[in-house]
């Protein structure tokens, strides 16, 4: 997630919060996932970010999750207040978006790895794909990418052998794929 500030008067920290919940609950359960220090009385634009490590959804017998997000915003004398919920949908479902993305070849070889979105997504116009390494370092990241092709390729010359996570936002929903340099 990225945020950015323009003001940080008396300003000391941020707690990023996250709550998961499957289709039938409703109740948010923030947790608190990380902390990022302010920038001690910026008056400019600060820009932030923050990589949360999803984990392997591929084997989870939830069909869909909701992962929400805010922030605390903490001054130096203890008051707080939080951000507006963000959120994103994770689909797992068999049928789903998840089967209309294809990554090949896997184990990646050539230094090359396609992503191919199938016929489906005639109607997609934009979407933001980040790949991580297993430790959650952003190795990748494209945003608004304008889907004219349906196939697009990254080079992973420069990358070590290991398992990566694909995440690919669509309309607010989350796909993640596993590939593996071997």
């Amino acid at each position: 997630m990225q945020w950015q500030t323009t003001q940080e008067k008396d300003f000391d920290y941020f707690l990023i919060e996250k709550s998961v919940q499957n289709n039938d609950n409703i109740a948010f359960n923030f947790v608190n996932i990380g902390r990022i220090n302010g920038k001690n009385n910026a008056q400019n634009i600060i820009s932030y970010s923050f990589n949360d490590v999803l984990g392997d959804f591929e084997n989870t017998t939830i069909s869909t999750k909701n992962i929400y997000y805010r922030l605390k915003m903490v001054d130096k004398n203890g008051d707080f207040s939080y951000s507006d919920v963000r959120f994103i949908k994770i689909n797992n479902n068999q049928n789903n978006t998840q089967n209309n993305i294809v990554v090949y070849p896997n184990p990646i070889e050539n230094n090359e790895i396609n992503i191919y979105f199938t016929d489906n997504f005639a109607n997609i116009e934009y979407l933001d794909i980040s790949i991580t390494n297993i430790l959650g370092q952003e190795i990748y990241k494209k945003s608004n990418i304008l889907t004219l092709s349906k196939n697009i390729k990254v080079n992973t010359e420069n990358w070590s052998k290991g398992v990566y996570f694909i995440k690919i936002i669509i309309h607010n929903t989350l796909i993640i794929k596993k590939v593996e340099i071997k």
